[in-house]
């Protein structure tokens, strides 16, 4: 998608406007705007200072190597700047830089092409992290619902009560482990409070008061205080599956304070901006995004 979008909106061959071409032709007064070096170069006697090859790098001034010493200028560089005409230096600069040069950046600061990549970024980000979010939170609904299914399966179908517990027993542990996993509350300074901490946990537990109310329910002989015990498991279940179901809409919300972790090599790492994500999901975000600044050397 990104992809798509800079290949159409950015790269592509513009077509341009009357009033494109009216500002991109070149007018015989504007020969007065030039340098007095330019009016009076006798052309294709005196050099422009246009470079050879490609590969020259333009130094308005020398450099100095690691040992202070001046350094050589390439052989296919433009002359200095009292040498080379004002065309010749814009050109070469922007066909260096792939763009018009700006002052305001620094020096480490991302190429173009990054900053393209990042303000697309921006649009969809959100978008790309809930769909990864959707998909685990499929999984931990279908093992949550194969719980309940087990307990209605095999105490209706099968009569076989110890084997209902043993089966939800199981399939309610994977489902604490994918929690486990899946969701790790950020505590960093900053962040937004957590009203429900750790009740997420109440989805998996939730089977064990299902399970023994409706060994209650099917009991053979008939017991009214069996019957009233059954009703308070139903209950108990059903407090526990709403408080789990609270703190997993918690910990889906956008955390808008959460500030983000410092970059690191391996970690999980979000742009500057990126914020409106969940920050119980940032270890498994695996978002891939453009370094905001280059490292030394590059």
């Amino acid at each position: 998608a990104a992809s798509v979008h800079l290949l159409t909106r950015k790269v592509r061959v513009p077509v341009p406007t009357m009033r494109q071409l009216d500002q991109a032709r070149t007018f015989a007064s504007e020969f007065e705007q030039q340098s007095l070096g330019d009016i009076f170069r006798v052309p294709y006697l005196s050099n422009s200072g246009a470079p050879k090859t490609d590969d020259a790098v333009y130094d308005s001034v020398a450099e100095e190597d690691g040992s202070g010493k001046r350094g050589r200028r390439t052989s296919s560089a433009p002359p200095s700047r009292s040498h080379c005409s004002s065309w010749a230096q814009t050109e070469f600069k922007v066909d260096r830089a792939g763009t018009i040069p700006t002052s305001d950046l620094p020096e480490n600061a991302q190429p173009e092409h990054f900053r393209l990549y990042t303000g697309c970024q921006k649009e969809f980000y959100q978008h790309e992290i809930y769909a990864r979010i959707c998909v685990s939170m499929g999984f931990i609904h279908f093992f949550q619902s194969l719980c309940f299914y087990g307990l209605g399966h095999i105490n209706i179908e099968l009569r076989a009560f110890w084997v209902a517990y043993a089966c939800t027993f199981v399939l309610a542990t994977l489902l604490a482990l994918v929690l486990r996993f899946e969701i790790i509350p950020v505590t960093a300074e900053g962040s937004r409070k957590q009203y429900l901490p750790r009740c997420e946990y109440l989805g998996p537990l939730a089977v064990l008061p299902a399970a023994v109310g409706m060994s209650l329910d099917f009991r053979v002989q008939f017991d009214p205080t069996a019957i009233a015990l059954c009703w308070v498991f139903v209950f108990v279940a059903y407090i526990m599956q709403l408080i789990y179901s609270l703190r997993i809409l918690e910990v889906v919300l956008p955390d808008d304070k959460f500030p983000g972790l410092g970059e690191r090599l391996g970690a999980s790492w979000m742009p500057e901006g990126f914020n409106k994500v969940p920050s119980s999901f940032y270890h498994v975000l695996y978002f891939v995004g453009p370094p905001s600044k280059l490292q030394p050397g590059q």
